[in-house]
């Protein structure tokens, strides 16, 4: 299973040249998406090293073979962002299981509510 995640700045990112390998895309396609994103989320603006940064990403300039490009390092909500917007099919399994999981801990969350006042519940806890 391949990590996607890292922790910089005590705070957890996803590289994107991960995230592209992890997902089936290219790389170039994968940032396409990120600039997007990052047009569509003014919010999400700060001061960092480019013009495109927001403080809530890094960006690094990384050599492969030769070519230079930039990594971008999202943080979680960044890169949720991002990924919905993915359209290969281990993005499509990845937005079912998120769906998935936050489905279940909504069910948990009222669940909850609902048994605090059960006092037959609350009795046995």
């Amino acid at each position: 299973m391949m990590t996607i995640v890292e922790v910089k700045t005590n705070e957890a990112f996803a590289d994107s040249a991960l995230v592209a390998r992890k997902f089936g895309m290219k790389h170039n396609k994968l940032v396409a998406v990120i600039e997007n994103t990052l047009d569509d989320y003014p919010d999400l603006r700060g001061s960092s090293n480019t013009p495109k940064s927001r403080e809530n990403h890094f960006t690094e300039e990384r050599v492969y073979r030769g070519k230079s490009y930039t990594a971008y390092m999202m943080n979680r909500a960044f890169f949720t962002l991002v990924v919905m917007r993915f359209t290969t099919k281990q993005a499509r399994e990845w937005q079912r299981k998120f769906n998935n999981a936050f489905y279940e801990l909504e069910h948990q969350l009222l669940l909850a509510e609902s048994n605090k006042l059960d006092l037959q519940w609350l009795e046995q806890r």
